[in-house]
């Protein structure tokens, strides 16, 4: 049975609303379910961030402090008076120094916000200590048990002379004896004190000594302060606060410190023993889901150790409702615009979609069928419609007219093809011709120059003293421009050569080929220069024709002593790096006078020079025939120079094994060699 399109539309148009509304729904709540999860994990994890800086920062901050203090106020020095001297000395002659001692721990521990501080001599006996509580301080120093003096002070209150009580006795909570190895570094490390998760600090007392082994004054340790920092519910408040958490500190398997009375129980024994050293910052987060109060939440715990053993946790929560919520207004958001889609959107869409679209379709599709069983592309289809309707119409009218112009320029094309073709055989034939036309006539006109020069030589020789001084000089310049000449014949005939000549490209030892060099092309230049060549890395092994770039190197390290400064002893060095696509760039650094920036690039054109032939000797062909090596094997070639500093010639060619990754250009290149 065949339906309508306008009944299918009708059809389609709301079931596909409805169809992907609901997808679209589904999707979002399974994705903000999801992402709801990992986000609230994210909010914990970030707040044990914010927690493991925080502590991080208090432990810094006590070590700084109290080791300043230490430090800036001869605390050593102090220290040992009184240790040393306390069994000889009357306790009245000694109290200042007890009392500036109980002053300086009593002052740094209010700065320092530690809730207690003691300072031990080495046998771990209290010398002084500072129990700083919200209400009420207690300051208080000890000579010996019979000689205990105790200041209690309000909050702000200032440390006097006047402070000062005697008492039979230590206060509750503080100890004579520390009853503990004293240790000789600074530590910090998490206690539990009065069900209170603490942080201690340990920093050394260093004094001067006499050591009579040495007959010298030297640093020792002379005792110990020890700082405890609580963990109270003002840093657990501050800490939900930054996060947007709700923060407990178990310890004991009870709540400790809380911002919030919901949780009360957590069972720290689930975290096993440790065998090895642990630190907060690298202890992972326990993740896991609670229900509490009614209430459904995501739970994060952190433990803390004191040696192998857990001693308290801290626990932070995140409840559920509030990663839901956004998942929650999201659907009933979409609820609404589904209802106003069905009532509104969907049947005039339709209503739309059957007038404007479908009639239209239906009065050209009839056209395209006369069109199409006629075979008449002369035909047009007509409308006045400024739509997507009317350009399906001249969409139409345009591929009928391209038909017809499609022949017409195809035939052309294929003229032109056969005439380019014709064009590019023929320039190819000139090129030819035009190289062997180089290569025969430098060749000929060598052998005649040979004789000019070989019978001027004579006839120097055979005349010599006989001519005036104007006829030696016209001899002389005949027989120097004949074998310029020569020269420059020679030249042309290797740039013929590296142009028209094609060897098989194959795996070359550059090394091999240097050593070549210094022993047979190179090797009276060298010692006539006394030329140093030095390669502080072998050289790599490079695909290319071997007699070009035996050639290519000869010809710069020879360009590398020429060009040298009057006396100056050249110095080569040749060097290699890994170049981008399979290539590889070999360096030849010279010590000789430097090119200006604006010529380096006019120095590889054909019979340019920068210096006339009565200061360096040469025909402007070398490098021409360096660049055509280079270009022939694939490669690139330039200079790297400063005027006076000595020069870099570098090229590029195929590593070894590595032409086919050199790219398309570079690789006809290499095989036309």
């Amino acid at each position: 049975m065949r339906h309508s399109l306008r009944n299918r539309i009708l059809i389609s148009v709301p079931a596909i609303f409805i169809v992907v509304m609901l997808m679209v729904t589904i999707a979002i709540v399974v994705v903000q379910s999801k992402h709801s999860r990992k986000g609230a994990e994210g909010l914990l994890r970030n707040a044990f961030s914010t927690v493991r800086y925080t502590i991080s920062e208090k432990e810094k901050d006590l070590l700084d402090d109290f080791g300043q203090m230490i430090l800036l106020n001869d605390m050593g020095g102090m220290v040992k008076y009184v240790t040393d001297n306390r069994p000889y000395f009357k306790y009245s002659i000694m109290r200042p120094t007890y009392i500036k001692i109980a002053d300086l721990i009593y002052n740094t521990g209010v700065i320092a916000d530690a809730f207690k501080v003691g300072i031990y001599d080495m046998n771990g006996n209290l010398i002084a200590f500072s129990v700083n509580g919200e209400n009420e301080s207690t300051s208080g120093y000890i000579h010996n048990l019979e000689n205990i003096e105790v200041a209690k002070l309000k909050p702000l209150e200032e440390l006097t002379y006047e402070s000062w009580r005697t008492l039979d006795s230590l206060p509750a909570g503080v100890s004579y004896n520390w009853g503990k190895t004293v240790p000789d570094r600074e530590i910090t490390n998490f206690e539990v004190i009065d069900n209170v998760l603490c942080l201690a600090a340990y920093i050394p007392v260093m004094g001067k000594g006499y050591n009579s082994a040495t007959e010298k004054m030297e640093s020792r340790q002379v005792g110990l302060v020890v700082a405890i920092q609580k963990f109270d519910a003002a840093f657990v408040g501050k800490m939900s606060e930054l996060s947007g958490t709700d923060m407990h500190i178990f310890s004991a398997g009870e709540v400790s410190v809380s911002d919030c009375n919901m949780h009360t129980t957590f069972d720290i024994g689930r975290f096993v023993d440790l065998a090895g050293n642990w630190t907060l910052t690298d202890e992972p987060v326990v993740f896991d889901d609670v229900d509490i109060d009614g209430g459904s939440y995501v739970r994060a715990a952190l433990p803390v150790y004191s040696g192998s053993k857990c001693i308290a946790a801290i626990v932070v929560l995140y409840s559920k409702e509030n990663a839901r919520a956004g998942a929650v207004q999201i659907v009933k958001l979409l609820s609404i615009i589904y209802f106003i889609g069905i009532a509104l959107i969907v049947p005039a869409t339709v209503l739309v979609v059957v007038r404007g679209i479908i009639n239209p379709i239906k009065s050209i599709a009839s056209m395209m069928r006369q069109i199409t069983y006629k075979r008449d592309f002369t035909q047009v289809l007509k409308t006045e419609r400024r739509d997507e309707i009317g350009d399906l119409a001249a969409s139409f009218n345009e591929m009928t007219e391209n038909l017809r112009q499609t022949t017409t320029s195809i035939e052309n094309l294929n003229r032109e093809i056969e005439e380019r073709q014709k064009a590019e055989s023929e320039l190819e034939e000139v090129n030819t011709e035009l190289k062997n036309f180089v290569y025969i006539a430098s060749h000929d006109l060598r052998e005649p120059l040979r004789k000019i020069s070989a019978f001027g030589a004579m006839l120097q020789k055979s005349l010599k003293g006989t001519l005036n001084e104007d006829n030696a000089e016209n001899l002389f310049f005949m027989v120097e421009g004949a074998a310029r000449m020569t020269k420059m014949i020679e030249g042309l005939l290797a740039y013929s050569r590296v142009s028209s000549k094609a060897n098989s490209a194959e795996t070359v030892n550059l090394n091999d080929i240097l050593d070549q060099l210094r022993q047979l092309e190179l090797s009276v230049l060298l010692e006539e220069k006394h030329t140093t060549i030095d390669v502080p890395q072998p050289l790599p092994e490079v695909d290319a024709d071997p007699v070009q770039i035996r050639q290519l190197m000869q010809n710069l390290i020879a360009n590398g002593m020429k060009y040298q400064a009057k006396d100056n002893v050249p110095r080569i060095t040749l060097t290699s790096q890994p170049a981008a696509n399979g290539m590889v760039r070999i360096n030849i650094t010279d010590n000789g006078i430097g090119i200006k920036p604006e010529f380096q690039q006019a120095i590889f054109v054909m019979f340019k020079r920068l210096h006339s032939k009565n200061e360096y000797e040469g025909t402007g062909i070398g490098l021409a025939v360096c660049k055509k090596i280079v270009e022939r094997n694939g490669g690139k070639i330039g200079v790297e120079s400063e005027q006076g500093k000595g020069s870099t010639f570098w090229f590029t060619v195929p590593l070894a094994g590595k032409s086919a990754g050199i790219g398309e250009e570079a690789a006809i290149a290499v095989r036309s060699v």
